[in-house]
C-alpha cells in the first residue's frame, strides 16, 4: 500500500518591505516638532534663538518670487524676531528657505491663500500658498500680526 504523501510545508511569506513614511500632516491644533539646528560651538549665542521656533502653520507654496518648489508644503514659523519658511516640509523640515524679520513682512490672507510679502530693506519679496493646515488663514493672519505687535519697532520684545 503507497504512503499518504507528504503534506507540503507552508512557504515562509515574505515580510512587507518598510513604507516611506508620508509628509508629515498638520491637523487642526497640532505642531509638528522642528528640531534646533546644531550650532557651531558649545554656548553659541544663537543656540537660544533657533530654540524658539514657533510653527504657525504648514501650506503648499503656489508662487512668488523666491526660489521655493511650487506644489510643495512648507512649514511657517516664528523664529526669534523673524518669520522663516522651512521645508520642504517632506524633505527638509529644518532647512530655513525664506527669513525675514517679523517688522518687515505683511501676511495677508485672500480667501483660501496666504501671502506673505516684505519690503526693505534687502529686496522685496512676495510668496504665495495655499492649502493651509494647522490654522485658518484669517488665524495665520491674525497670529502674525499678534506677533508684530508684541515686538517693538526695531524689532526686539518691548519691555
Amino acid at each position: 500500500m503507497p504512503s499518504p504523501a507528504p503534506e507540503p510545508s507552508a512557504a515562509p511569506v515574505p515580510s512587507a518591505a518598510p513604507v516611506p513614511s508620508a509628509a508629515p500632516s498638520l491637523d487642526a491644533g497640532t505642531t509638528p516638532k522642528v528640531e534646533a539646528e546644531p550650532s557651531g560651538s558649545p554656548g553659541d549665542p544663537d543656540d537660544e534663538r533657533r530654540e524658539s521656533v514657533r510653527v504657525l502653520a504648514t501650506a503648499v507654496y503656489a508662487s512668488g518670487s523666491e526660489p521655493l518648489v511650487i506644489g510643495f508644503r512648507y512649514l511657517i514659523a516664528i523664529n526669534g524676531d523673524d518669520l522663516e519658511v522651512r521645508g520642504p516640509v517632506d524633505r527638509e523640515p529644518n532647512k530655513t528657505v525664506f527669513a525675514r524679520p517679523l517688522q518687515l513682512i505683511e501676511g495677508v490672507g485672500l480667501g483660501e491663500r496666504f501671502i506673505i510679502s516684505s519690503r526693505p530693506p534687502g529686496r522685496p519679496s512676495a510668496l504665495g500658498f495655499t492649502n493651509v493646515t494647522g490654522v485658518t488663514v484669517e488665524n495665520l493672519e491674525r497670529l502674525i500680526a499678534t506677533q508684530q505687535a508684541n515686538r517693538g519697532p526695531s524689532g526686539t520684545t518691548p519691555r
